[in-house]
């Protein structure tokens, strides 16, 4: 990244995996629900949990740009093109599947 570069986008993918969870039978959803209530995580916790994962959804695929000190930019695009999640991922707030970000300074 050069010295007038602000941020780099190169290659960058989000995956997320569309399912389900399921709980194998009736006590296994009492605890669940226990673990809630007392403020465990029951997701984390639970080993009988079965994750069932019927597809996957491409947020964002290879994209890749540059931002030049100073510059104005947009990001526009139609309903579901990714633009939140490109927000998301230039703030830290989720990580790429594949690809990097560079970020000279804060966002």
């Amino acid at each position: 990244m050069n010295a007038t570069t602000s941020i780099r986008v190169e290659d960058v993918s989000k995956r997320y995996e569309i399912g389900s969870v399921t709980r194998l039978n009736l006590s296994d959803e009492i605890v669940y629900h226990l673990r809630r209530l007392i403020g465990m995580n029951p997701d984390t916790l639970s080993k009988v949990d079965k994750v069932v994962r019927d597809r996957e959804f491409w947020a964002l695929k290879d994209v890749s740009f540059e931002i030049k000190q100073g510059e104005a930019v947009a990001l526009i695009g139609a309903n579901g093109a990714g633009k939140s999640t490109m927000l998301k991922i230039l703030s830290r707030i989720t990580t790429p599947t594949a690809g990097r970000i560079l970020v000279a300074g804060r966002v």
